[in-house]
């Protein structure tokens, strides 16, 4: 009798085991399926306290990898930049897991101005088969720190990844023009005020400065004529404060041209870049 009531226990023992397994797995797909619902809804906020949960509940689960990806996916996309790199430090099997995890980590070094550690990154984890996005990145980050001789290389040792691409050819070729440009021609010309922003296609500049130092030697001129010594001096020293400083501008101005065409090759990148 006794062993009957045992094996009856027993029994009731399993079965309630087995219903409460029944129903984790039941919560935790459940939960699982929510959490993928916020993510691909675009609530990411929500999406990442959800797979924080459900990874905390059931640290076995089959999607316990995945989730953290999603994570660290979730973050890049709300621009939290920082948080995506403290992850990443964290668990480096979702670099090793998911190459796109890769990517994320080195933009957002790159977006929080740490761009040496982004290149070095990159560079120390080149493969054969490295994300496009990834190539790009490092060029970008070369533009960004000016180093241009190092982004022209990377057309040509990489020719077959940027071959199509056109648009960054010859925008990075009119760049490496403009900087290897010697601005000796411009400041020789500028002995006659103005002419110095000719070579520079500034005929604006060139025009409104001739006009106004020519203005101020030309009257000097005259008031030394009239025996007018004190006043045609000021005319002079101002012509003269005026022609000096068409150096400066001659100078700023082609520093500007130069960065308005590396302005546009780093706009045009980072639109490519996801």
């Amino acid at each position: 009798m006794s062993t009957r009531y045992f094996l009856s226990a027993a029994l009731a023992l399993i079965l309630l085991s087995l219903g409460a397994l029944s129903a984790e797995q039941t919560d935790y797909a459940a939960s699982q399926a929510f959490a993928d619902s916020l993510f691909y809804s675009n609530e990411l906020s929500s999406s990442i306290l959800e797979y924080k949960r459900i990874n905390f509940l059931s640290p076995g689960n089959p999607n316990f990898e995945q989730n953290r990806f999603r994570i660290v996916q979730s973050l890049y996309f709300l621009e939290d930049y920082q948080s995506v790199v403290r992850e990443l430090n964290s668990d480096k099997l979702i670099l090793s897991d998911h190459p796109q995890a890769g990517y994320f980590y080195a933009k957002s070094l790159s977006n929080l101005d740490l761009i040496d550690l982004s290149n070095q990154f990159i560079l120390q984890n080149e493969s054969a088969d490295s994300s496009e996005d990834l190539r790009y990145l490092l060029m970008l980050n070369y533009l960004k720190q000016d180093k241009v001789e190092l982004a022209g290389s990377m057309l040509e040792s990489e020719h077959h990844l940027f071959e199509a691409d056109d648009y960054l050819h010859q925008r990075l070729g009119e760049y490496q023009k403009r900087r290897s440009k010697s601005m000796a021609l411009p400041n020789v010309l500028n002995i006659v005020p103005g002419l110095g922003y000719l070579p520079l296609k500034s005929y604006q500049n060139a025009l409104s400065t001739f006009i106004t130092t020519g203005f101020m030697y030309l009257t000097a001129r005259e008031l030394y004529k009239k025996d007018l010594p004190f006043t045609g001096t000021f005319f002079v020293s101002a012509g003269v404060i005026f022609h000096l400083g068409s150096y400066v501008g001659i100078n700023r101005y082609n520093e500007r041209i130069k960065s308005a065409y590396r302005d546009d090759l780093i706009r045009y990148i980072e639109e490519k870049l996801p």
